[in-house]
């Protein structure tokens, strides 16, 4: 079986690197492990207050993002891994929407996972062997948001998940504002914010095979085999009940019956590959108002 078109194309790296006011890279190198590291003008070595690393491949209208996450430190640029070894649980979340017997259903695949440091790069964790679901009825707008706001509440209530843990949830949804809900500035769902140690990422499900982009694309299909299943009849007993603190909207949760398991759970630090395009984008930070 050929690749898919867009997998033909070379993926390129860009890393944006914000910095404190005053602050003035003169020079930018890369370590071997994959960490890039600044000097101002006299040499010395300066450290962002914020890194973003993205995958994406060239297309008439603009890149296609691939995957886009936040570097913590401005470790592991290149290949993305170290960053996301260093969160204690990723979750992906895919939403489907369509319309079942007449009615507007919303369907979320998730489930979580983690990277373990390997002597040949990182071993794969895989938490559950399942794809958890939600089913929601009366989602009256952005059914992705709903879905990710759903497991922040049922993490932070039900799921033993204290202060000082450090969470990634990687969804495929709300690109261009992605940065605005991990700084708290923008809500993920009627007037409820991200709490700390929660980090959103993003994994596209139609294309790349990173990482991410297989955890998400596990969670897209299982959403859409749900949703098949809904329309051929098949509805397990368990009824709708109001979601928690948004009582308009019905959820009902369950999961695939699917045993999934991970064949090679090793993967290695990506490297760069002749061709493949590396750029660097300088911001400065600048000051909030008083």
């Amino acid at each position: 079986m050929g690749k898919k078109k867009n997998e033909q194309k070379t993926t390129n790296l860009s890393v944006s690197v914000e910095f404190e006011n005053g602050l003035h890279p003169a020079k930018a190198s890369v370590k071997q492990n994959g960490d890039f590291i600044f000097f101002d003008e006299n040499g010395n070595e300066i450290k962002p207050s914020r890194m973003k690393r993205e995958m994406h491949h060239d297309r008439m209208k603009g890149p296609k993002i691939r995957t886009s996450q936040v570097l913590e430190h401005g470790k592991g640029a290149i290949s993305g891994l170290q960053p996301l070894a260093e969160y204690d649980v990723i979750f992906a979340i895919d939403t489907n929407t369509a319309d079942v017997s007449g009615k507007r259903v919303s369907v979320a695949g998730f489930m979580p996972f983690s990277l373990v440091p390997a002597d040949e790069g990182y071993t794969i964790k895989n938490h559950e062997n399942q794809v958890q679901i939600y089913e929601f009825e009366g989602a009256p707008r952005k059914p992705e948001l709903l879905a990710i706001w759903k497991l922040v509440l049922d993490l932070t209530k039900h799921g033993g998940i204290g202060l000082g843990s450090r969470v990634a949830i990687v969804t495929d949804t709300e690109l261009g504002s992605l940065d605005d809900l991990n700084a708290r500035e923008k809500p993920i769902y009627a007037n409820h914010f991200l709490p700390e140690g929660f980090t959103l990422l993003y994994a596209s499900s139609d294309t790349g095979w990173e990482v991410l982009n297989k955890f998400i694309r596990i969670c897209d299909k299982a959403a859409e085999h749900t949703i098949k299943e809904r329309r051929a009849g098949d509805s397990p007993e368990a009824p709708f009940v109001p979601l928690e603190d948004i009582s308009s909207v019905k959820v009902r949760v369950g999961h695939r019956n699917a045993v999934l398991t991970v064949e090679n759970s090793t993967v290695a630090d990506t490297m760069l590959r002749p061709g493949q395009m590396v750029s660097l984008h300088g911001l400065q930070k600048k000051p909030k108002l008083l």
